[in-house]
């Protein structure tokens, strides 16, 4: 089952039913420093095997997003100012221990 069917069968069923119509839910799977991927709500990296490199270019996409987007990461987080971060715990993986940080992003005085 790929991540829109699972979406589609277990998650979509459980929302509320004046929002079952109304969000909107994609996966992309593509390098995401080639796409635009600006108008996002919520973002997930898996980033526990990303470059300092990549993570820099990703943080750098992430200014483009607009403010609110939840950005959620595995072991690497987007760094700068223009995301907060929210929430920073240890999850368990099947290859170990991970951090999980979930960030939000905010607007600067000088944007």
């Amino acid at each position: 089952m790929d991540n829109l069917q699972f979406w589609s069968a277990n998650i979509k069923p459980e929302l509320p039913e004046d929002r079952k119509d109304t969000l909107l839910f994609s996966f992309l799977h593509n390098d995401a420093t080639l796409i635009d991927w600006s108008d996002a709500d919520f973002v997930f990296f898996n980033s526990t095997c990303f470059t300092t490199k990549l993570m820099i270019e990703l943080s750098r996409k992430c200014r483009a997003l607009k403010e609110g987007t939840i950005i959620v990461s595995i072991t690497r987080r987007i760094i700068g100012t223009a995301v907060k971060l929210l929430e920073e715990r240890k999850m368990t993986e099947s290859w170990g221990e991970a951090t999980v940080y979930i960030q939000k992003r905010v607007l600067r005085d000088d944007e």
